[in-house]
């Protein structure tokens, strides 16, 4: 029976789905244009029977075949061999980052009240695919637009409901977060605001709206994945009762 935390680890790959995933005995080999590591990356969640070295090669041939990196997503979870041998292979360590779970009864909620601002916001909540959304997280994250067609294609893949929320002000967009509910959890993506408005306490209001909305729709747990460099957001989800549950990094060659 695999732990809570591994049962994590396989949700996110259903929330933040690849456009087209191959199996290499129970390595995972995800792919979606190109957009962001964790939906083209090896997943090295299921354990390795074969011998390492020559699933490393055929997955190196596999992204070498579609002229992409070849990047593994390595956690606890990974072969505890794993990670050395690709550092003989030269692969290098990039974006260490935290998994952050919460159960929704610790959650201390940010109400609207405590934003610092003085002009008023407007926030909107939608329950389906939004391009209007995605152009305008696009444009807060610096995302190029050429991704928006890929982007689509992966929010119709999430195993889930998808919550979309934006907090505007003056009619500008200025905050976006995506959450999935699915099997009793929420977890969130995308979470940004623009730099301007940042440390006026939107971010947390956001989150507050669309955990909100997760425990009325049966979600018990919520879980994130966030850069361990990123303080000001592992500050905040600290705030709002997230704990550090497991790390994970990427190997790129």
């Amino acid at each position: 029976m695999i732990s809570q935390l591994e049962h994590i680890e396989a949700l996110s790959l259903n929330h933040w789905p690849a456009l087209q995933t191959e199996d290499i005995d129970g390595w995972k080999l995800r792919t979606a244009n190109g957009y962001t590591k964790r939906a083209n990356c090896v997943s090295t969640l299921i354990g390795s029977k074969e011998n390492i070295s020559e699933k490393i090669a055929r997955c190196e041939q596999y992204y070498s075949a579609i002229n992409q990196p070849t990047i593994f997503k390595l956690t606890p979870f990974s072969a505890p061999s794993l990670d050395e041998k690709l550092d003989q292979l030269n692969y290098i360590k990039q974006d260490s980052s935290f998994v952050m779970t919460m159960p929704l009864q610790n959650f201390q909620s940010i109400a609207d009240s405590s934003l610092q601002q003085t002009e008023e916001l407007q926030f909107t909540l939608l329950h389906h695919i939004s391009i209007k959304w995605i152009e305008q997280y696009c444009q807060l994250s610096g995302v190029s637009e050429k991704f928006i067609p890929t982007i689509i294609d992966m929010m119709a893949a999430i195993q889930g409901e998808i919550i979309c929320g934006s907090y505007s002000l003056n009619n500008e967009v200025v905050a976006v977060g995506l959450a999935v509910v699915d099997k009793q959890y929420i977890s969130l993506y995308n979470i940004i605001t623009a730099e301007q408005h940042r440390s006026k306490g939107i971010a947390g209001a956001l989150i507050t709206k669309l955990l909100n909305v997760g425990s009325q729709k049966g979600a018990h747990t919520s879980y994130l994945q966030v850069l361990s460099d990123n303080s000001p957001a592992r500050h905040l989800y600290k705030k709002l009762g997230y704990i550090d549950q497991y790390p994970y990094w990427y190997r790129v060659k």
